[in-house]
């Protein structure tokens, strides 16, 4: 196993997280403290949609070509955003 991507879907994965920071109260993504949560603050909610670039990125990179990567990216978005 090569350690390439694995360290590139990290550093991918870590951008994404830390600028969803900033972007989330832009687009409205935060979740909002309520009786039946227990956060203090507001808490952005794009950590799913981090991981999901971070490992995409990083199979890009392990695979070396996006054209072996369309039907299973297409089916992961079917997944993650049914219509």
């Amino acid at each position: 196993m090569q350690i390439t991507p694995v360290l590139f879907s990290l550093f991918c994965a870590a951008v994404v997280v830390f600028s969803a920071r900033y972007l989330a109260p832009i687009l409205g993504l935060l979740d909002h403290p309520s009786v039946r949560k227990q956060h203090v603050g507001s808490v952005p909610l794009m950590g799913g949609i981090a991981l999901f670039i971070g490992a995409w990125m990083g199979l890009l990179i392990a695979f070396g070509s996006i054209e072996l990567l369309i039907a299973p990216f297409s089916a992961s978005l079917m997944v993650s955003f049914p219509s």
